[in-house]
């Protein structure tokens, strides 16, 4: 009878190892599955080396190009965009009032 007991004893934690095995591989699986997907995230959204040592250099030209001190600066007009715009809007605001209100 004791015989049996140790046998289903043994059958039991052989079993529950084999399980526990089983399930600690599926798990690393899944763990190296959503490390790779970070790594991939991490390389996607990281703007590229060249463009942002260009990115820099741009800034340090505008910075030397600058008036340094107080050096007035002069007023300059609208620029181009601007103006279109205004047109456009012009254009429109006169489509929609007629003529005799203006």
């Amino acid at each position: 009878m004791w015989v049996w007991i140790a046998i289903a004893l043994g059958s039991f934690l052989g079993l529950s190892l084999i399980v526990g095995l089983a399930f600690a591989r599926i798990l690393g699986t899944i763990g190296r599955a959503v490390s790779e997907l970070y790594k991939t995230e991490d390389w996607a959204t990281m703007p590229p080396t060249r463009a942002a040592s260009e990115a820099r250099e741009e800034e340090q030209e505008e910075a030397e190009e600058r008036p340094r001190g107080n050096v007035a600066r002069r007023r300059q007009g609208p620029s181009v965009p601007v103006l279109e715009t205004l047109e456009i809007v012009e254009r429109h605001f006169r489509s929609i009032v007629p003529e005799r209100e203006l």
